[in-house]
């Protein structure tokens, strides 16, 4: 595991599916699962999802505060 740093917090702002995108999405994967088993699996733990950006910003921000 990487160092801990409680000055910063990570931001990750994402698209999620709708249900049926993700219902399809997770079956799709079974069958890629069926010849690579070792592949990465969805399920209702584990959605697909589409981020857009990830940071890490400083705990001071003034928006931080509000959005924690």
């Amino acid at each position: 595991m990487g160092a801990s740093h409680p000055d910063l917090f990570a931001i990750d702002v994402l698209l999620l599916p709708d249900r049926a995108t993700i219902a399809k999405s997770i079956s799709l994967n079974a069958q890629l699962r069926a010849n690579y088993p070792a592949g990465y699996a969805l399920d209702a733990t584990r959605i697909p999802r589409l981020t857009l950006v990830q940071r890490f910003v400083p705990a001071g921000f003034p928006w931080v505060e509000r959005a924690s």
